[in-house]
């Protein structure tokens, strides 16, 4: 009995100044917060909003397919909308020169268009191409602003890289492997640009004067969009997330588990957004090959296409089926303590 009342008293003691020295253990809460687009989707199986970006202005900018329009949503979940001309369907966008906005769009001839904070929309034509088929037009995805003050864009139709002044002076560069499928484009640490090649399984790099060069991506990873990264590498997001190396080019897995778009957290992670039944956000530390974790939205149809840090410390994305923009509290943190008792023996 003597015995067993002594073991009882040294459980209890050891659990007391365990729990004295543990280190907290940090648990972030999440809060996801839905915006709806005021104009609705044309069929229910339409993509509204997708590529998403903070604006020079304080506010996020987004494309709308479906609806033939540029929105921005100020931090607090204003939603303007600035239908555009000649029926043009936005790709992508940019936050570029002048302080304006830059999307590519697929209109007549396909052109690179600038929307200014008040919503004033000027399109600059894309070169025609007598090279392509018929029916066939350049299809510009990605965009980004470069280096040298110039914008620079994928051209997915037709297989080429695209530079464009602000005046609209168009210089193209034919990407080296035939039917690349180019989607994203993003200025990276180094000077250069660096573009995805879903269809080829490559990372591809631009000087600003021009060379291309092309990276080996692991196999199956179709690589789609990508992000410079804060510890000075590259990350690309398809069916697996990438690490890029600028200084020689590497490509190398990140993690297994991929997404449709990638950007740096205002937390310094790398996240990405997947949907599948409901909307998730993964996250991991730049440079490592483990931990990270994720934040999972409410039940519903999603299907999130652009993801982006917003000027007020959250993550804010696009639900493209459900035509929502969604804003991602990363906090705040509450320290929450883990307890595991040690064995003794009976």
């Amino acid at each position: 009995m003597q015995r067993r009342f002594w073991k009882t008293w040294r459980t209890v003691l050891i659990v007391v100044v365990w729990l004295a020295v543990l280190p907290p253990v940090q648990a972030t809460q999440y809060t996801f917060t839905e915006f709806i687009v005021p104009t609705p989707l044309h069929h229910p199986t339409n993509f509204g909003p997708e590529s998403i970006v903070a604006g020079p202005d304080g506010n996020l900018w987004f494309t709308e397919s479906d609806q033939r329009a540029i929105g921005r949503i100020t931090t607090g979940g204003g939603i303007t909308e600035f239908v555009l001309p000649d029926n043009a369907l936005p790709n992508a966008i940019t936050s570029g020169p002048g302080g304006s906005l830059w999307f590519t769009a697929i209109t007549q001839s396909d052109s690179i268009g600038r929307i200014t904070p008040n919503g004033e929309v000027t399109f600059f034509p894309l070169p025609v191409d007598p090279g392509l088929p018929p029916l066939s037009s350049p299809n510009p995805r990605g965009i980004t602003a470069g280096p040298d003050g110039n914008l620079w864009f994928v051209e997915q139709g037709s297989n080429k890289i695209g530079r464009m002044t602000t005046d609209g002076t168009v210089t193209e560069y034919a990407i080296p492997t035939a039917f690349s499928e180019a989607t994203d484009i993003v200025a990276g640490p180094d000077g250069n640009l660096w573009f995805t090649e879903a269809n080829k399984d490559k990372i591809g790099r631009i000087t600003p004067a021009g060379v291309i060069s092309e990276f080996a991506a692991p196999m199956g990873s179709r690589p789609r969009a990508i992000t410079s990264g804060p510890d000075a590498r590259l990350y690309a997001v398809g069916v697996k997330v990438l690490v890029i190396e600028p200084s020689t080019g590497a490509v190398s897995l990140f993690r297994n588990l991929g997404g449709d778009d990638i950007t740096v957290g205002p937390d310094g992670n790398i996240w990405w957004i997947a949907g599948g039944g409901m909307c998730t956000a993964y996250y991991a530390k730049p440079g490592t090959t483990g931990g990270g974790g994720f934040a999972r939205g409410p039940l519903g149809t999603c299907n999130p296409r652009g993801i982006t840090a917003g000027p007020d410390g959250r993550l804010w994305f696009t639900n493209a089926t459900a035509n929502k923009v969604v804003r991602l509290d990363l906090g705040p943190a509450t320290p929450t303590i883990r307890v595991y008792l040690p064995l003794v023996n009976r």
